[in-house]
Order: structure tokens, then sequence, then C-alpha cells
């Protein structure tokens, strides 16, 4: 269930989604309109937006989502990961009892299984929702594809994702929980969450019903920092922080920000496998994409 709440003598909006669905659900049941001066709805051109107005990214994002979903696949193999998550492991104690095995006599009767990933391997993926205005669209369906690679990769390993999207600013604090550990995983939601206009229309119409709303929307290089700073916990099991700010050189050559994120993507990758190979289930320092280093 969605929680809605103003916070502080200037009233500011606290959103917290517990799905993607959720999402449009509340703005159908609250009636949110375009507010302010309107941005969610505007056309400020294919450079900014990549749908003509807010009706159809709703319409698009809600009915047709596999429009804006696309990836490469990455087949590299996670050695240490025995099984796809279908095996089942027995020994003298476990979750359930095989009585076909107690029947044979065999000594390990007890099955064990964690939500179907019998190396207990976990990941959670946190994604600043906000980036810089002049993001350019292109820039960041390259980035939407690299997270539904990276997502889709480990999934299909038995690797259990937790994903969750969020941001803090002048305006909005915000979050979306787009995937838990047992969920099943849909790209859908995930394509429909990393879209550029998933901020320059969803995102901005909620926005704009805030009291504290103002010019720009607000921004999050605060929160930003803070979230690179972030100490992983064993229970995050290995840990990718996905933040939203990139140097200005993307700004000036589109090529060079998109190939270097690229490059980025390809370490955190190589940086998850190599983990998962020396057999560690979590990582004391972040795995980060922010665009400090570049």
């Amino acid at each position: 269930m969605a929680r809605i709440k103003e916070v502080g003598t200037r009233k500011k909006l606290h959103v917290e989604f517990d799905s993607v669905p959720e999402v449009f659900r509340v703005i159908k049941k609250m009636k949110w309109t375009p507010q302010r001066d309107e941005s969610s709805n505007s056309n400020h051109g294919g450079s900014f937006h990549t749908f003509t107005d807010l009706a159809e990214a709703l319409d698009v994002f809600e009915n047709h989502p596999e429009r804006i979903r696309e990836f490469s696949q990455n087949d590299d193999r996670l050695t240490n990961i025995e099984s796809p998550g279908k095996d089942v492991e027995f020994g003298v104690t476990g979750d359930f009892i095989d009585i076909g095995r107690v029947l044979e006599g065999i000594p390990e009767v007890f099955g064990n299984a964690v939500m179907g990933n019998p190396k207990s391997v976990f990941c959670t993926i946190n994604i600043l929702d906000s980036f810089v205005s002049y993001t350019s669209p292109e820039y960041q369906i390259a980035k939407q594809k690299r997270i539904l690679r990276l997502v889709d990769w480990l999934e299909s390993q038995g690797v259990r994702c937790q994903i969750v999207s969020s941001g803090d600013s002048e305006v909005i604090y915000s979050s979306v929980v787009i995937k838990e550990f047992g969920d099943p995983f849909d790209l859908n939601h995930l394509a429909v969450s990393m879209h550029p206009d998933w901020l320059r229309r969803v995102m901005f119409l909620i926005m704009e019903q805030s009291k504290t709303w103002q010019w720009g929307y607000g921004n999050s290089e605060a929160y930003d920092n803070r979230m690179k700073q972030y100490k992983p916990q064993p229970e995050d099991g290995l840990y990718v922080y996905v933040g939203g700010y990139i140097p200005y050189a993307g700004y000036k050559n589109k090529t060079v920000g998109i190939k270097t994120l690229n490059e980025e993507f390809d370490r955190i990758e190589a940086s998850i496998q190599q983990i998962i190979e020396d057999g560690l289930t979590f990582n004391d320092e972040p795995l980060t994409i922010s665009g400090d280093e570049w």
C-alpha cells in the first residue's frame, strides 16, 4: 500500500510505493493532474521527452510496456551457482521432509531450498530515480538497457534481486519498490521505471502536487552523494548503486557519455562475477555507477 504524507513546516511531499503498478493506481485514485508549470504534460521536443504528452506516456507504460523494453543479454555464466534455481539440496535437517526418501531408507530426507536459490546469493540494486536536466533521452535509454541486462543476467542464474528506485530533493522524497527478493521478475516493471519519461512525465506529475514545488523540480545531488557513501550490510547481499548524475562530458558529447556508461556497467558485471566466483555473498563497499570517476 502506498504511503503518502507531507513532512515539515513547508509540507514537503513524501511518497513511497510498493510496486510500479501501484504508482498508476494512486495517480488515478488521487486524481492527480498536471499543476504548476505543467512540465509533466508539455512537449519540449525530442531533445527532452520521448512521448508527446503525459497521456501517451501513461498509456504505453500501463498497456504497452513491451514497446520500450529492449536490451542485449549477458551470457556469461556465474560459475559458483550450480543451478538456475530449480534444484533441492537434501540433508539431515531442512525445510521439508521427503517421504519417498524416508521409505527408501536414505539418511538425508530433509529438502532445503532458499527462494529457489540454493547458494543463497542475493543482490540489492538501488537506483537514483532522477538525473540532471541536460541528460539526453538517448543516454537514459542506454542506461535503462544496461540495468535490464544486469538484472536479467542475475535472475536467470538464480541470483534473486531486490530493486528500489528512490530520490530526495527540495520538492519530494520518493521511493518505488520495483522488485523484492522473492517477487517474480517482471522486465516490464523495470523497463518502465528506468525509462526517461518515467521521471519527466510520471514523477514530474507527482512532484507538481508538492507544496514545496519549485521551478526546475529540485536537485537530488545531495541525496546521490549520501547514497554513494552507504555502507552495505550482509542482508543486502551484493550491493549495487546506480546514480543519476553524469559528467558534463556526457552533455558535450553523447557518444562519449554512453560509451563510458557501458564501460562502467561492464566493470560492475565483471566485479559481480569475481565476487561470486570467490564464494562471497556480499560486498563491503558498494559497486557504484555515478560518474564521479569519469
